[in-house]
């Protein structure tokens, strides 16, 4: 019965001392160190929780990862209260580095959970482009969040191309604003499907015999008969 009764003890005192070794510091660098490995569940799991996670998945983390990893990472330890904590990170997205990152976090029952772990994005600005985001098409997604990570927009468009970079490196919610001024332009092939289409035009107005064209090249004003 003794040894019954120790046994019982040390199953419930194992886990208590387990779970509270663990740090609000430690849960940030669990985090980071699931998003340099591409586990887009764990990274999940250590969040307060996230409305919308339609970005929040392994394909789109490691299209993420391919562009610029994750690395370098490291947290500052101590200044955590009994429930709640702010942990100061730094790491790199590939050759960014992002310093003194903070990050809000709770004690949820037994353990950490970060409050802003990820960042909310909009993709408004990409409605009618027929583009993707990290490999993942966009006209159904207005508002959504993204992990810290970078991000590439193509569009499926033989013709138009984002105008200027169309990977964005996202570590905060003022690097997601740039999303907002999203533009297209004419690519090489445009401009010359554009011109092609521009010189057909102009020389089928010129082989016209009549004196009324479609192209504002008439000559109906001229007296034929010699006088103006």
């Amino acid at each position: 019965m003794l040894i019954a009764a120790i046994l019982v003890v040390a199953l419930l005192v194992v886990p208590a001392i387990t779970r509270s070794s663990v740090t609000a510091a430690d849960t940030v660098k669990a985090y980071l160190t699931a998003l340099s490995k591409g586990d887009a569940k764990t990274a999940l799991g250590y969040l307060e929780g996230v409305p919308n996670t339609v970005l929040l998945t392994d394909a789109v983390l490691k299209e993420s990862n391919t562009l610029a990893p994750i690395s370098h990472i490291a947290v500052v330890k101590g200044g955590e209260g009994k429930t709640t904590a702010t942990v100061i990170a730094s790491y790199r997205i590939g050759d960014k580095t992002l310093s003194a990152v903070s990050y809000e976090v709770y004690r949820i029952k037994d353990a950490w959970k970060i409050a802003n772990g990820v960042n909310p994005i909009s993709l408004d600005a990409l409605h009618g482009l027929h583009a993707t985001f990290n490999g993942v098409r966009t006209e159904n997604i207005s508002n959504a969040y993204v992990f810290p990570g970078a991000y590439k927009i193509a569009l499926d468009s033989k013709y138009f191309s984002i105008d200027g970079d169309a990977t964005f490196t996202i570590g905060s919610p003022e690097d997601a604003a740039a999303l907002y001024d999203v533009k297209t332009a004419l690519n090489d092939a445009g401009v010359t499907e554009f011109r092609s289409l521009v010189r057909s035009a102009v020389e089928a107005c010129v082989a016209m015999k009549t004196l009324s064209t479609p192209c504002g090249m008439d000559i109906t004003a001229i007296d034929l008969s010699g006088a103006s």
